[in-house]
């Protein structure tokens, strides 16, 4: 769900909320989980159902060359559509913009959101493996696999045993134990949530939001706490939902604001500020007082999306898309909108994540 959808020019879906510009190409074997849209957004629930295991993964291992310099400041990952071969590389850069780094050269898997794990170490990618055997037309019942590597170059697959659920997973638990992921079957209605994976050796797959109405539930981040941001697809015809928060068992799960925002938002490490997107700016809410309208943060000559915050929360790495064109860089900015850089130009670079210096 992450990324067959938003693989057209102009696609919009729950998995990412911002428009992809890629090559129709890759669409050929792709099909989508339907969303249904809304004009009118759901009542909130005071809480959700307790977690609910549902599955396993097993995970087996293989090898993989990767290289890594590390940094004192954290490395910034993300993906270059290479267009003479019709799929993603995974990159690394330093955040001043010096020693861009291929993480998989030659490796030729469709990947999507990557995310650093909370020390830094280790790196979850979503990818289209086969040309894109997407959600439930798989046997196995999944759509993307979601790779795991650390610096050494260990990688390994989690794979969904049961055969009733797709996920695709984008945030890490505060303690690196087990990964957030979007869930949905177009085989049954009633599967879209939140639901958690082991991230180390395999293990039970956990419900823990029930989105109601046909609406997804497409996690964001934790807090140091092990509250979990998502945001609830209410809009999905926009791109658009509001952002919720839940505890880290899925109890207590309740709207945070009725500004809505795209689907990647990100949660700076104390706690207080949220990031997302909306019509081509940056939304940064002050979650010490929601009354407050969250503060724009604009760009001449283009739009924003796809934030996520430094290890630290000073400054805000996201994509920026020309005016009129469809060339995307990787650019970021300090939380109050000041000290723009670029870091990469000239590309169709997208799906950034700042990673702590963990090695």
């Amino acid at each position: 769900m992450i990324d067959c959808a938003a693989q057209a020019p102009g696609a919009r879906h729950p998995g990412s909320g911002v428009v992809v510009l890629m090559v129709a190409a890759l669409l050929a074997s792709c099909s989508s989980p339907a969303v249904v849209p809304s004009t009118s957004a759901p009542t909130p629930s005071a809480s959700t159902p307790p977690p609910t295991a549902i599955g396993s993964i097993s995970a087996p291992t293989s090898s993989l060359s990767i290289s890594l310099p590390p940094s004192s400041a954290g490395r910034i990952v993300f993906v270059r559509f290479q267009a003479n071969a019709d799929h993603y590389d995974l990159f690394s850069i330093n955040p001043d913009g010096s020693d861009l780094h291929a993480i998989n050269p030659g490796y030729s898997i469709g990947f999507a959101v990557p995310r650093w794990s909370s020390a830094g170490t280790v790196l979850a990618a979503q990818s289209q493996p086969n040309g894109c055997a997407c959600g439930d037309t798989d046997p196995l019942g999944f759509g993307f696999e979601t790779i795991l590597q650390d610096a050494k170059g260990t990688h390994f697959h989690l794979h969904l045993a049961s055969s009733t659920i797709s996920v695709s997973c984008a945030a890490w638990t505060p303690d690196d134990k087990s990964l957030a992921c979007e869930g949905w079957s177009a085989m049954k209605a009633g599967l879209e949530g939140i639901y958690t994976v082991s991230a180390s050796s395999g293990g039970a797959v956990t419900r823990l939001t029930d989105a109601p109405g046909g609406f997804h539930d497409v996690p964001g981040d934790y807090d140091a706490t092990g509250q979990i941001a998502f945001v609830r697809t209410t809009y999905a015809v926009l791109g658009l939902g509001e952002i919720w928060v839940a505890n880290a068992n899925g109890s207590d799960a309740h709207k945070l604001t009725d500004t809505l925002s795209t689907y990647r938002i990100s949660w700076s490490d104390d706690g207080r500020w949220l990031v997302g997107t909306r019509d081509g700016y940056l939304e940064v809410f002050d979650l010490t007082d929601l009354t407050a309208d969250p503060e724009k943060l604009s760009f001449p000559g283009g739009t924003a999306s796809e934030p996520r915050f430094s290890p630290d929360g000073s400054r805000i790495v996201f994509v920026f898309t020309k005016a009129g064109s469809k060339t995307t860089s990787i650019e970021t900015v300090a939380r109050d909108g000041s000290d723009l850089i670029r870091l990469t130009s000239g590309s169709l670079d997208r799906s950034p994540d700042w990673g702590a210096p963990g090695f």
